[in-house]
């Protein structure tokens, strides 16, 4: 593969240094051009390519008695002309082509007019001795790699709509200017000695590798009107050890975080769609991992060798799982495989050898090559797999000679002719009931005010006698735990604790001496009250409960399905529940209305819930009379409405 790259490249380059002259119509006062002669006007052309010390282009010429207007510098117009000096482009210019100035190395400075509106991919490329260069207003499009490799330019060059490159000299922390729409290709890369930056919300667009190669980035702000992070954005930021994925991303691309190696943990919010492939792979120190339930899939190697991962929850939207997804992921102990999921493609869990279960719903029909292949400490796989088929070669090799396959009751004989033999799984293969589990907790979503607390019950369905339960909880940053109450349904004794992991996830453990057992079989079994930071964005964020186990009364552990919810947080009044600016007799009626099952046009749920229990009732409703009546009742210091929003009309 290597020797068919290289060949590829050195085709490429003899393709291109081949060119000694390139055709041109007329060669006017040493400048050769190509013409349109309808239009009447002129392109700059590489013609022999022997352009050298100063070069002035006019802004129009004339031949055979037409007058020509210079409009553009074509495709390689001065590629490899090293002895060119300095150059003098004409206001009429609007356009510079590809690889235009491409290896001009003695070219020390350019002015570029204020009519041109585009810049070709590797226009300046390999111009080691420019020391400056401006670029006006008037651009709007910018090409790769329009800079690279110009390594003296002493300051960044950005105009009111872009900023397209950061000297690689530069050290310290930078912000970029209010106003910037793109960030262009490669804009920042190499820059080793940067340390932090600021990307305002005015940009809407960052190139691929626009920070690749920042070894010292500790932290980037990534702005709220981003919508794709693209290829190897910051790939090889091995400093970065942090990042907030905005929930305006909807497509990570290929490499866009590999070989982030100080990456400790990750949320990808709900917006997101897909995750390119080798996205995370090498990010070495990632311990935990939350995808939302909007990702459909996971690309190839998207967290390859990610060796200190070990939580990792798959939701129930990825529908593929790419080839090396997960390979190398050794720390990884357990993987539940959703229903939604429909194949694990070769090599996805390659090399995890601290995985000991996994759990394949039913929707997998295609388990590739090498999928589980040196998982030497797996004991056992249970599959939900009611049709199974043959899975690919060495997708199950070199396990725990003790891993048993536990398969759905009536099922072993088809799965033994199906090539899953106890050659494979020599522990054996085993028959059982129900592998699909009726004893769950789920969360559901919910809406909340910035700067304000609410209430999120946890509901356990359960159809065996449940004595215990534990989970982890991730939330998103600027939304923390502060009570933890049972509910109803728990035994005398039962308590309840939690505490923060070095994984930045809540451990929640209800837990009973006597190993009481919950009353009935569904329901809230306890309500977790979180407080939401005043300064938190407004937007959807992703929670959910991983590594759940329910304990029965006969100590058995269940292990049932993660689950996940969206947090809405809105920044509105509390109690202004029309959202018209003011507190007015008309939102405790709304409140009332909503009650009684009628639908409210610009009904805000989160300024409804004013006593902050996570439900709407008809105190919310006496709470806004009190209000309003006097501004003083418990209700009014309770949520901290100030007298001026008041309206007593």
């Amino acid at each position: 593969m290597k020797k068919t790259l290289l060949k590829s490249v050195m085709a490429v380059l003899v393709a291109l240094f081949s060119l000694n002259a390139i055709a041109y119509d007329v060669q006017v006062s040493g400048i050769y051009y190509n013409l349109d002669v309808n239009n009447k006007i002129a392109s700059v052309s590489s013609g022999e390519r022997k352009y050298t010390g100063e070069i002035i282009i006019p802004s129009s010429f004339s031949h055979n008695g037409t007058d020509y207007t210079v409009k553009s510098i074509g495709s390689y117009a001065f590629y490899g002309c090293s002895a060119l000096t300095s150059l003098s482009i004409p206001n009429g210019v609007t356009s510079i082509g590809p690889s235009a100035f491409y290896g001009c190395s003695a070219l020390t400075s350019v002015t570029i007019p204020n009519g041109v509106t585009s810049i070709g991919s590797s226009a300046f490329s390999g111009c080691s001795g420019l020391t400056s260069l401006t670029i006006p207003n008037s651009v709007t499009s910018i090409g790769a790699n329009v800079f690279w490799g110009c390594n003296k330019l002493e300051t960044p060059i950005y105009n009111t709509f872009c900023f397209a490159f950061m000297p690689t000299t530069y050290k310290g922390g930078y912000a970029i200017p209010e106003g910037i729409e793109q960030i262009y290709d490669c804009a920042f890369s190499g820059c080793s000695g940067l340390t932090s930056v600021a990307i305002p919300n005015s940009v809407t667009s960052i190139g691929y590798s626009a920070f690749s190669d920042c070894s010292g980035l500790a932290s980037v702000t990534i702005p709220n009107n981003l919508t794709t992070i693209e290829s190897s954005t910051f790939s090889g930021c091995s400093g970065l050890t942090s990042v907030t994925i905005p929930n305006s991303v909807t497509t990570i691309g290929d490499y866009a975080f590999n070989g982030c190696s100080s990456l400790t943990s990750l949320t990808i919010p709900n917006s997101v769609t897909s995750i390119g492939g080798s996205a995370f792979a090498s990010c070495s120190g990632l311990t935990s991992v939350t995808i939302s339930n909007s990702v459909t899939s996971i690309g190839n190697s998207s967290f390859y060798g990610c060796s200190s991962l070990t939580s990792l929850s798959i939701p129930n939207s990825v529908t593929c799982i790419g080839s090396d997804a997960f390979s190398g992921c050794s720390c990884l102990t357990s993987i539940l495989i959703p229903n939604s999921v429909t194949s694990i493609d070769n090599r996805a869990f390659l090399n995890c050898g601290g995985l000991t279960t996994i759990t394949i719903a039913d929707g997998v029909t295609f388990i590739g090559s090498s999928a589980f292949y040196n998982c030497s400490e797996l004991k056992s796989v249970i599959s939900n797999i009611e049709e199974p088929f043959t899975f690919g070669n060495l997708a199950f090799y070199n396990l725990s000679p003790n891993c048993v396959l536990t398969v759905p009751k009536g099922t072993k004989d088809v799965y033994i002719a199906k090539g899953w033999t106890e050659e494979v799984f020599m522990g054996g293969i085993v028959e059982a009931d129900n592998l699909t589990s009726n004893n769950y907790l789920s969360i559901e979503d919910a809406e909340v005010c910035k700067g304000r607390s609410l209430v999120l019950p946890m509901y356990m369905s359960n159809t065996e006698s449940i004595t215990a339960l534990q989970f982890e909880i991730s939330l998103p940053a600027g939304v923390t735990p502060s009570k933890c109450q049972l509910t109803d349904r728990k035994g005398e004794d039962h308590t309840t604790s939690y505490k923060k992991l070095v994984n930045g996830n809540y451990q929640v453990t209800v837990f009973s001496a006597s190993k009481a057992v919950f009353s009935g079989t569904d329901g809230a079994v306890l309500n977790l009250t979180l407080d939401v930071d005043k300064d938190i964005d407004e937007g959807d964020y992703p929670i959910s409960l991983t590594n759940i186990e329910l304990t029965t009364a006969a100590t058995q552990a269940i292990n049932p399905t993660d689950v996940s919810a969206t947090l809405t947080v809105s920044d509105v009044r509390i109690a202004d529940v029309d959202g018209n600016g003011r507190v007015s007799i008309t939102d405790a009626v709304a409140v009332v209305s909503h009650i009684l099952g009628e639908d409210i046009d610009g009904f805000v749920a989160a300024a409804a819930d004013v006593d902050g229990n996570g439900r709407i009732t008809i105190t919310d409703a006496v709470a806004i009379v009190d209000m309003i009546l006097d501004g003083t009742a418990s209700a009014n210091e309770q949520v901290d409405v100030e007298e001026d929003v008041l309206d007593p009309q």
